[in-house]
């Protein structure tokens, strides 16, 4: 039996007659057996409220799927599409508020389009009930008589709220699943995309605020670059110091009685006084700060001075009482110049011209000589810790029992150059060129040597201790007597060279070259690691193989 609507229930009663009606009693003797007993009411069992919250959750749930999926496929879209979203909402919304207001005159159309007659709300559901306890009584009078008291009983009692759910509650509670499913849907999805509209505008917000913070962040390095180039201005200002100091050198050299071209004490004190005045500041150079301080009045003093045509002695003197450190000397012209013990500590040579010069002594720590030409240069007894050598032209040097600890000498020209008893201890060689250097007796202890070209050069009695050498090309070199423990010679090209009386006690030679390697046999070689030389000489692999057979387990 199908319930469309409360009218066709009704159309449908109104055509059953009653039992009194049709149903005539077999006798008056023999009635029908009619249970008169008291319908008790039937106490409704409560829903679960569990599952309810659990379908209210679901709703939910669903809701915010949706509104995550909106904003990770139509993000960018969502701020031209959230006011149209949002009237539809509430127009929905309202629809749904006016339709609940509407629903008992949309009842009486109905009955009325369905019976023709004016049908209160109130009285329709009052009938259905009325006439479900009807059918009720029927069914447990006639339809099962026959049945066990109890039973009819307990029909009596549940029937009619059977009907009414089916006619009645059915369509209801189906029609407010809907409307709640619909509404927490919708408002699942218009509280993730407020979100997502709120996030964006404390994004906007930080951007905003970052953006700020920059511009506070600029402006103040504005204002430090500008405190900086005051200075500058300020200690520029002492340039006519200078031009004064430099008139007097020159008035004296004029002096016919002058012929050794020496300076009066007096004046070399002034010069050693005014140079302490030109202490380093930041600067502009090629449209940027420098990034230490330096003192581009120093530089053009000692430019000034060896190349006025001072005696040797008087430059002596000078550099004896006159410090040049931190001087700006960028490009600085000092080829075949006479710097023997100058203090040029933390000066700024990079691509300076020192070719010839004399740096006998000269202190030159942790100056830039970055792509300096320091060829031919004497630098026997300077201090060049921790400089910056990178890419700079030594060869042919005398750089005898020079300080280059900690030194960058990287791709460094250093052929024929004389490093005999040098400490290049750490020192950065890599990839350098030191094709013939003679570094005889230098302590190359922890050096790094990757890389480098090393062919025919002399690295006779060399401290070599965890040196790196990993690559490097050392065909022809002297390492006779060489202290090579614990160094890295792993893919070096060691053919030819002379390793007599070196010691290579765990030293890595994997994957060397060794072809016409002299000075070597197979009990220096039973220490460190020989995986995959190459070339090994046949009488040598012979003894070595020998000698690995014969070792205890």
């Amino acid at each position: 039996m199908e319930f469309a609507t409360p009218g066709s229930y009704l159309i449908f009663i109104a055509h059953q007659p009653h039992p009194s009606m049709s149903e005539p009693h077999e006798s008056n003797d023999q009635p029908k057996p009619v249970d008169t007993d008291p319908i008790e009411p039937k106490q409704p069992v409560k829903a679960k409220s569990s599952s309810g919250i659990q379908k209210a959750l679901l709703y939910i749930a669903i809701g915010v799927l949706v509104g995550v999926l909106i904003d990770q496929k139509v993000a960018d879209f969502l701020p031209s599409v959230l006011p149209p979203l949002m009237t539809v909402f509430v127009s929905f919304f309202l629809l749904i508020i006016v339709a609940i207001i509407a629903l008992p005159r949309i009842i009486n159309y109905l009955a009325k389009r369905y019976t023709g007659q004016d049908v209160d709300v109130e009285q329709v559901v009052g009938d259905i009930q009325s006439k479900a306890n009807h059918i009720a009584d029927t069914v447990a009078s006639y339809a099962l008589a026959k049945a066990d008291p109890e039973v009819r009983k307990n029909i009596r009692q549940d029937l009619p709220g059977i009907l009414h759910y089916l006619v009645f509650s059915r369509l209801r509670n189906s029609g407010l699943r809907m409307l709640v499913t619909v509404f927490v849907a919708i408002g699942g999805l218009m509280g993730t995309i407020l979100l997502y509209n709120q996030n964006e505008l404390l994004s906007g917000q930080n951007d905003l605020l970052t953006g700020q913070n920059d511009l506070l962040l600029k402006q103040n390095e504005k204002i430090d670059n500008q405190i900086l180039l005051d200075e500058a201005s300020r200690r520029s200002s002492l340039n006519f110091l200078l031009g004064n100091v430099l008139d007097q050198v020159n008035e004296e050299l004029k002096n016919p009685e002058n012929t050794d071209r020496h300076l009066s004490p007096e004046l070399i004190g002034r010069i050693a006084s005014l140079s302490q005045s030109f202490q380093p500041y930041y600067f502009m150079e090629d449209s940027s700060l420098t990034e230490k301080p330096l003192s581009p009045e120093r530089g053009n003093l000692l430019l000034a001075l060896v190349n006025s045509g001072l005696d040797t002695s008087a430059l002596a003197a000078i550099f004896e009482k006159t410090i040049f450190s931190s001087a700006f000397l960028d490009r600085a012209v000092l080829d075949s110049v006479h710097l023997q013990r100058a203090n040029l500590f933390n000066a700024d040579l990079s691509r300076a011209n020192l070719s010839g010069a004399d740096l006998r002594g000269a202190d030159l720590g942790i100056a830039d000589l970055n792509r300096a030409n320091l060829s031919i240069a004497d630098l026997k007894g300077a201090d060049l810790s921790f400089a910056d050598l990178n890419d700079a032209n030594l060869s042919r040097a005398d750089l005898r029992g020079t300080d280059i600890r900690g030194a960058n000498l990287s791709r460094a020209d250093l052929r024929y150059a004389d490093l005999r008893d040098a400490n290049l201890f750490s020192v950065n060689l890599f990839s350098a060129n030191l094709f013939s250097a003679n570094l005889s007796w230098a302590s190359l202890s922890r050096a790094d040597l990757s890389g480098a070209h090393l062919r025919d050069a002399d690295l006779s009695g060399a401290d070599l201790r965890i040196a790196d050498l990993s690559v490097a090309d050392l065909r022809g070199a002297d390492l006779s007597g060489a202290d090579l423990r614990g160094a890295d010679l792993s893919g070096a090209d060691l053919s030819g060279a002379d390793l007599s009386g070196a010691d290579l006690s765990g030293a890595d030679l994997s994957g060397a070259d060794l072809s016409g390697i002299k000075g070597i046999n197979s009990e220096m070689l039973s220490s460190f690691s020989i995986y995959n030389i190459k070339n090994l000489p046949d009488s040598l692999a012979k003894k070595l193989k020998t000698r690995i057979e014969k070792k205890p387990e």
